[in-house]
């Protein structure tokens, strides 16, 4: 049973991790724009 429950805590880290992942890559692209406009 607990390992069921640990799969699909799993998967739902998953699906939450990835548009923070997204989110993540946008910010770093802000930021070398940002830097570049900078110097």
């Amino acid at each position: 049973m607990r390992h069921l429950a640990q799969e699909r805590e799993d998967l739902l880290f998953s699906f939450r991790i990835q548009p923070l992942g997204r989110l993540i890559q946008q910010h770093q692209i802000a930021a070398v724009q940002q830097r570049t406009r900078q110097s």
